[in-house]
């Protein structure tokens, strides 16, 4: 400096020549002047030469864990970032990075090992971690459902197989769950899934076979997979299935539809209406069967081709005769035919059937005539006693071999008024009201004193035939104290009659108000049949001949064939010359309360019957009818104990000899 002057030197740069590590690496610095007590214009001041050195910097790591969809292992993917500078080139890399474990969660740890850098400036920088973590979540894998249906068209009721396969994303572990199928909103149940045999990509399967029990229609069937694997969704698939009503087809092809009444009276000879109980009878004989519950009963008038619905007879329910079998089914309704001022007017009524079930009611088998005329004055009907259970049938049949009691007193006054009476029957049935069977024997009553028709008719055979149908009333009693209950009010009630002279049967049968039979006495597939009645019961109808004393001994008088006892008559048995050959025995003799009875043939294999009967002539007991072997004998036991003493008739029958036996029953 000269003199006393004076500058500021402030150095303004300094730079290494480059930026990398390195140790005794040149530097230059350049200063500014700045005025002090001198002028700095005077002076000037060159570079100044230097070195330094420059270290590696510390470098961090840090990893960020990528998801990923669970596919059974731990391998994981991160990615690395650190703290080193913005803009030199250094490469992270890694050598594993693994899940805790491979399932599905979140934000599971994931450990990184082998970290290392690489790049341009790599160098310059001091890796400070070759391991860290991370974490990350493991999501559920996909899984596809595919529904495959036996038919896409079905009938109701009829089978449809429903099958199921569900292709998971991968095969990181085994595929669990199951299947549930549905029809519409309705579940046709759940199956668990199982492996499908050959399968690599781990499919499995579920398979239903079902009853559709959904009403005709449009529907869409929907296989649901509900995964038990938690690390695998669920999935669904659907299908389009439509639905179309079964053939329905009369109970008795021959007698077709209808069933109910083709004849009645008006009320009385200046009334113009009579009542009429329509009933039709269906079968269902498709394979496999149905549920005859899902039809629908409507009653025409046909006119031509013109089906026009009889109002009070529309949407009928069907019911079943057998709770258990639902490919028998009956409706019923009551009408009034109104004949004006003709005496008498024939109807031709159709039957239709709709719901599930469908039927041509303008086909012959669909129709029947129905006669409504104004009444012949006078004419009764009267009986009593029982029948013995064979056949019976209905939601509360009456048990095999036990007896129905009935009686009944119906009126047609020779004014020709309203008919007038009152019926009564008692069922012993182990069945419950709903149709189903019950360990206990319950006791059910019909009454009726409500007469809405009685039909008298006297035919050219000398017979006579009277049946009446009423709304009658279904009661259970009991026989501990309770009081009766009511089990329906106002069902429909047909009794028919039948005599001719000594030949007297019955046919009971009482309708559900919601469609099928509460009783039938005596079934015949699609109506009830008449039948004997019991030894000892009466029925009278008008006009049908006389079974007094004097006509059952003329009766006897003639030679009379076994077939003639089985129809119930109340008849003294005619000894026959003994058939020597035919053995037949009753031991002890006289008997307590039980007997032993035996009877061998001599000759080749035959028919024969054996029966009891007491000394009045009526059949107790059939003991045997069947085929027996020559010199077979054949032994059966004999329960007396509801007789009284006394003494009593063997006879055995055979296609052309009759064979008698006495025994006697002591106290």
């Amino acid at each position: 400096m000269v003199g006393t002057e004076t500058l500021t030197i402030t150095p303004s740069a300094g730079n290494y020549s480059n930026a990398n590590v390195g140790t005794g690496k040149a530097t230059t610095i350049s200063y500014a002047l700045a005025n002090g007590t001198g002028l700095a214009a005077n002076y000037s001041m060159a570079y100044l030469a230097s070195s330094g050195d420059i270290t590696v910097r510390d470098l961090n790591v840090t990893a960020t864990g990528n998801n990923k969809i669970y596919d059974g292992n731990t391998i994981a993917t991160v990615v690395l970032s650190s703290d080193k500078l913005s803009n030199d080139i250094v490469t992270l890399s890694y050598s594993s990075a693994a899940f805790a474990n491979p399932n599905v969660g979140t934000a599971i740890n994931i450990q990184v090992s082998g970290i290392s850098i690489s790049g341009t400036q790599s160098g310059n920088y001091k890796l400070l971690n070759v391991m860290t973590s991370a974490a990350a979540n493991i999501t559920l894998a996909n899984t596809t459902t595919t529904l495959i249906t036996s038919a896409g068209i079905v009938r109701f009721k009829d089978n449809l197989t429903m099958t199921a396969t569900v292709k998971p994303l991968n095969t990181g572990s085994v595929l669990t769950g199951s299947i549930e199928f549905k029809i519409g909103s309705v579940s046709y149940g759940t199956v668990t899934v199982v492996p499908l045999p050959g399968a690599i990509d781990g499919t499995v399967q579920s398979t239903s076979i079902k009853q559709i029990s959904e009403m005709p229609g449009n529907y869409v069937v929907t296989a649901t997979f509900t995964s038990t694997n938690s690390n695998y969704t669920g999935s669904n698939s659907s299908k389009a299935l439509v639905v179309n009503p079964r053939n329905a087809s009369p109970s008795n092809v021959n007698a077709g539809f209808y069933s109910g009444d083709v004849f009645a009276w008006t009320t009385s000879s200046t009334s113009s209406k009579a009542t009429v109980t329509l009933i039709a009878s269906l079968k269902d004989n498709e394979v496999p069967s149905g549920d005859l519950r899902a039809a629908k009963i409507t009653f025409y008038y046909v006119n031509g081709l013109t089906l026009t619905p009889i109002p009070s007879a529309k949407d009928i329910p069907v019911g079943l005769v057998d709770v258990n079998d639902g490919s028998v089914g009956f409706a019923t309704a009551t009408v009034q035919f109104d004949i004006g001022s003709n005496n008498a007017l024939n109807y031709q009524v159709a039957v239709g059937v709709s719901g599930a079930y469908t039927n041509n009611p303008n086909n012959i088998l669909s129709q029947a005539t129905i006669t409504v005329s104004k009444p012949v004055p006078g004419g009764y009907i009267v009986g009593g006693s029982r029948i013995t259970n064979n056949q019976s049938n209905g939601y509360v049949k009456g048990q095999t071999g036990m007896n129905t009691d009935y009686q009944f007193d119906i009126t047609y006054t020779k004014s020709g008024s309203n008919p007038k009476g009152k019926a009564k029957v008692t069922i012993l049935s182990y069945y419950k009201a709903d149709g189903t069977l019950d360990k206990t024997l319950h006791t059910y009553v019909i009454f009726t004193n409500a007469i809405s028709t009685l039909n008298i008719a006297k035919n050219s055979d000398g017979s006579a035939t009277g049946n009446f149908t009423s709304k009658a009333n279904l009661d259970e009693y009991f026989d501990d104290g309770r009081p009766s209950v009511a089990i329906e009010g106002g069902a429909t009630f047909q009794m028919e009659a039948y005599q001719k002279n000594c030949d007297q049967q019955v046919a009971i049968t009482l309708f559900r108000k919601a469609g099928g039979i509460w009783f039938s006495s005596n079934w015949g597939g699609s109506n009830t049949i008449r039948q004997a009645v019991a030894l000892k019961s009466v029925i009278f109808v008008a006009g049908g001949g006389d079974c007094s004393t004097l006509a059952a001994s003329a009766k006897l008088a003639s030679t009379t064939p076994i077939s003639d006892v089985d129809k119930g008559l109340n008849l003294r048995i005619k000894e026959p010359t003994l058939e020597q050959n035919i053995k037949l025995v009753a031991y002890p003799n006289p008997f307590g309360k039980q007997a032993t009875i035996a009877f061998t043939l001599p000759t080749d294999e035959q028919m024969v019957t054996l029966d009891v009967f007491d000394f009045q002539g009526s059949r107790i007991q059939r003991i045997y009818a069947g085929k027996a072997a020559a010199n077979q004998t054949l032994e059966f036991g004999f329960n007396g104990s509801n007789l009284t003493a006394g003494m009593y008739f063997l006879r055995l029958t055979t296609p052309d000899k009759v064979k008698n036996f006495k025994m006697r029953m002591t106290e």
